[in-house]
């Protein structure tokens, strides 16, 4: 377990970046979402999941969430918060530290964490009873969450929430019966030749086949003049509800 960590308010400058920064930060696609996406959600909220740090000399060293450091000193943020240890930290120790400070995210998605249950399972020998012990989780959602997603492949299990997008994990489990699909949607994933909302709907098609159902035609209502309401999966983060608001007004304005 990570050494205990001091909680607080410290200003941005303070901040050094991580010595092992890997991420492309001039990327077309990094630099869009840094400066239309992310600033903008800084500058209304602040920085809401603590930066994780460890003490060196007067500075503090990142070890997690330069990004939302960046964006402070860019919008001019006077502090943020962060859990500051006392010295580095090992490899494994950063991960728990880092899921800690994450946990309560309401954008976590079932397929994160039941991907760092198992890497931490795996990486300290723990049983389930020591993982909920050590890291103060709740027994019953730990085991439903590993109970979901232990009928993946390791192959596939491991690219979820990576080169699988999470919300495309749920659409494999569904499809674990059917292992040469299964295996068909994760490579479709990885390549990007479909979409979560593309696969979810194909899915369900596919396996009301399998059991014989005939498929539901799609209904669509042409909207007049009132309010609606829409609601989206609670794994989405908050760009990627931006970004289907977005393509939902430019689809009304073209009598969708």
């Amino acid at each position: 377990m990570p050494a205990q960590g001091q909680s607080g308010y410290f200003p941005p400058p303070l901040f050094l970046p991580p010595k092992h920064d890997i991420r492309n930060r001039t990327s077309p696609e990094y630099l869009d979402y840094f400066h239309n996406v992310l600033c903008p959600d800084v500058k209304k909220r602040g920085i809401v999941v603590p930066r994780l740090a460890h003490r060196e000399g007067d500075r503090l060293r990142t070890i997690d969430g330069w990004t939302g450091i960046l964006a402070a000193l860019m919008v001019g943020l006077d502090e943020v918060p962060a859990i500051v240890y006392p010295a580095p930290l090992s490899d494994d120790d950063a991960k728990i530290a880092s899921w800690q400070a994450n946990a309560k995210r309401l954008d976590m998605t079932v397929a994160e964490r039941a991907r760092f249950y198992t890497e931490t399972l795996a990486a300290r020998g723990w049983t389930q009873a020591q993982l909920c012990r050590e890291l103060n989780l709740d027994k019953c959602e730990v085991s439903r969450t590993l109970s979901k997603y232990k009928a993946l492949p390791p192959e596939v299990m491991k690219d979820v929430g990576g080169k699988i997008p999470s919300r495309g994990g749920d659409v494999l489990v569904k499809l674990v019966g059917h292992p040469e699909v299964m295996h068909q949607y994760a490579d479709d994933f990885r390549a990007e030749r479909i979409s979560v909302e593309d696969a979810e709907e194909k899915a369900a098609r596919f396996l009301a086949a399998a059991r014989g159902e005939k498929p539901r035609k799609a209904r669509r209502r042409r909207l007049n003049d009132g309010g609606v309401s829409v609601e989206f999966p609670a794994d989405l983060a908050p760009e990627q509800i931006q970004a289907k608001v977005a393509d939902i007004l430019k689809k009304l304005r073209k009598g969708a």
